[in-house]
């Protein structure tokens, strides 16, 4: 049964990367020339470079049942943290639109607990948005999805160091260092507004 759980698991961080994380684990890569300006997107294909400018992205849903890169968005979604790179084709469907607004990288404020709440996927900096130490990472939910969320671990260069997926275990200990950047998904084909990512800082 572990065997199976494994390789479930391996196939979900494989799906990740190749759907979900295409250009989301990119977006690490490659140079960091950031030209980023405000856009809102309709349903079509767009060339980055083109149409768009490359840069880092907060993406943000202005309707329902809208699909960003093979994610599915609520009115009111928020993908933070996405590099576009030159030549990218970046895909919207669905009914409505997207607005891409310069990333703010935003710090994360703690509790009195010590614990970073992270509502939204993305991808987050280490040092600068949070503060590197080592973590007790869990998750809420109140929603009816069966999925769980997937983080990662990126190093500098955005290969993934560690890929944390709650099937079964209810918390990790993790350890981020600054260099490090923080991928959250959520879930990995749709977006959900009532489940929060809980990292507490033991030390």
């Amino acid at each position: 049964m572990k065997s199976y759980k494994r390789i479930v698991f391996l196939i979900i961080v494989s799906v990740s990367v190749v759907f979900t994380g295409y250009p989301y684990v990119q977006s690490w890569m490659g140079d960091h020339n950031d030209k980023a300006t405000e856009i809102e997107l309709d349903r079509g294909v767009y060339t980055v470079g083109d149409e768009i400018e490359p840069g880092f992205y907060d993406i943000i849903s202005q309707n329902d049942h809208i699909q960003f890169m093979q994610r599915e968005l609520s009115k009111g979604d928020k993908v933070l943290g996405i590099k576009l790179h030159v030549d990218e084709k970046i895909s919207v469907q669905g009914k409505g639109a997207v607005t891409l607004v310069p990333a703010s990288f935003d710090k994360i404020e703690s509790t009195k607990g010590n614990e970073y709440v992270i509502t939204h996927s993305g991808f987050y900096d280490i040092g600068k948005q949070l503060p590197e130490g080592e973590y007790q990472l869990s998750y809420s939910s109140e929603t009816d999805y069966k999925e769980q969320p997937l983080v990662q671990i990126l190093k500098p260069n955005g290969d993934i160091l560690h890929s944390y997926y709650f099937d079964g275990e209810e918390q990790y200990t993790i350890h981020l260092k600054e260099e490090n950047t923080l991928e959250v998904n959520k879930f990995l084909f749709t977006e959900a507004q009532n489940v929060e990512v809980k990292l507490k800082l033991i030390q």
